[in-house]
């Protein structure tokens, strides 16, 4: 048994799940890497925030934005045609009506706030909400605010700017076009004082030039080859503009240079998504900036502070997460939940979403002859060690378990599954050891859990002997 040696495999990463798995087939669930130089261990897999209750009042089938009021820190939520308020302990009040069934975009001034649909555009001032009815206004879909005036999109790639201070004021001179280039205007934004319009191809710039109808000016060399997917599919952050481009990356820029933030196999996967609708959501949570990718396939997140990528589901669907919209407001990370329009709270120590359960997986990078210096050779294995952190979580369940399970094949199948006790709630780092004999050219290891336990995943070792032979 001493020609046995315990080996180190990559427990800690991102989902990299290639078209040839033998290649790659890791994948993050659920759970988000953290990198600390300075610790006992370099990195650590910690548990996305699960989500509660803080405002369900008035759901729906509809679910159509949610958004905070920069001045008065108010949260907004459209349901089915209904436009509510939702106070800092979660009661609801009816403000109106926002006809259609599309999704809305907000934006505000300080005072008003706007709000413009596909087919018509609405202003709150806190009292009275009414339809914007200027007769110069077109219905382009969405909305941004500059120097106190809204930026409307109009129809034929056009982009109106409203009086100061008064967004139902539009005249008829004050129609500019994006003229760089011929695609079609997807979406107006206003990021870092810049107006961008971003295009089916392209994405030019403007400012605030104080001169002129409109007083704006195109910024000349400015123009990005690349442009929007989608209209809700773009959103920022303090550091960066993000959208989801034409050809399906992600990208951001912190002026005009555009960087692609995919890797290969994720690119791939998203060659075949249907993102007509997709939500691109910016939020930092326990010390990172994170990008939510929200769509009907598939739900993903991005860490701009590792540039880590990992998956998001909900419950038994592997596949979509619980958020439909995110927002912050009143020192809570919010959500609009996609089932039913309720709002959730993002919440670091629940461990269920909703009430329902949690699965958080992670299957390791590949392992093979090469880590004894034999690469391509046969191994055998007899041990799987994890070294993990369980801490106070459902304290019904003092013996939480953890799945392992392991590929031989690259990732295409997986043994049995093995549960193993993790120990009793409340206890600090733990050890869990998996016992499995086999023979392999290459393993990769999975690890699963579902209790509603706080765990956070730190190294995995294997024990190991060269088998003889290739």
């Amino acid at each position: 048994m001493t020609d046995y040696k315990t080996v180190q495999i990559n427990l800690v990463g991102s989902s990299n799940q290639s078209r040839t798995k033998a290649m790659s087939s890791e994948r993050t669930l659920n759970l988000y890497p953290e990198q600390v130089p300075s610790g006992a261990y370099p990195s650590v897999l910690l548990p996305w925030p699960g989500s509660k209750v803080f405002s369900n009042t008035n759901t729906g089938t509809n679910i159509r934005g949610i958004y905070t009021h920069t001045r008065t820190g108010v949260v907004y939520k459209v349901v089915d045609t209904s436009l509510y308020s939702v106070s800092s302990d979660g009661v609801e009040t009816l403000i109106g009506t926002i006809p259609g069934s599309d999704q809305v975009i907000f934006a505000d001034d300080g005072v008003n706030m706007l709000i413009a649909t596909s087919a018509y555009a609405y202003q709150y001032n806190g009292a009275v909400l009414s339809q914007i009815t200027d007769s110069d206004y077109e219905a382009g879909g969405s909305v941004g605010v500059l120097n106190n005036q809204a930026i409307w999109q109009g129809l034929n790639e056009r982009f109106a700017v409203a009086d100061p201070g008064d967004p139902d004021s539009i005249q008829s001179l004050n129609y500019a076009t994006a003229e760089s280039s011929g695609d079609g205007l997807v979406r107006v934004y206003v990021f870092r004082e810049t107006l961008y319009l971003l295009g089916e191809k392209t994405i030019e710039s403007w400012y605030n030039s104080g001169v002129g109808s409109p007083p704006f000016d195109r910024i000349q060399s400015s123009r990005m080859e690349i442009g929007l997917i989608g209209k809700y599919a773009v959103d920022s952050n303090d550091n960066f503009l993000y959208w989801l481009g034409d050809d399906k990356n992600l990208y951001r820029a912190s002026a005009y240079d555009p960087q692609s933030l995919m890797p290969p196999s994720i690119a791939n996967q998203f060659e075949s998504y249907d993102l007509s609708d997709a939500k691109v959501r910016c939020l930092r949570l326990d010390g990172q900036n994170f990008v939510l990718l929200l769509t009907s396939t598939k739900s993903w997140c991005y860490s701009e502070t590792t540039g880590a990528w990992f998956e998001l589901s909900y419950n038994n669907d592997e596949a979509l997460y619980l958020a439909d919209d995110y927002t912050y407001a009143y020192g809570k990370h919010l959500i609009l939940n996609r089932l039913d329009g309720s709002v959730l709270e993002l919440d670091l120590s629940t461990f269920t979403d909703n009430s329902k359960p949690t699965i958080r997986e992670r299957i390791t990078a590949p392992l093979n002859g090469a880590a004894l210096g034999k690469n391509g050779g046969r191994m055998l294995m007899r041990r799987v060690e994890l070294i993990m952190e369980a801490g106070i979580g459902n304290l019904s369940e003092e013996n939480p378990l953890v799945m392992f399970s392991a590929s031989f094949d690259g990732g295409q199948s997986f043994t049995n599954e093995d549960w193993v006790r993790a120990g009793r709630d409340g206890e600090n780092r733990l050890r869990v050891e998996w016992y499995h004999m086999a023979s392999f050219r290459q393993i990769q290891v999975k690890i699963r859990t579902s209790d509603p336990n706080f765990f956070t995943f730190h190294s995995m070792s294997i024990d190991v002997k060269m088998a003889g032979g290739f």
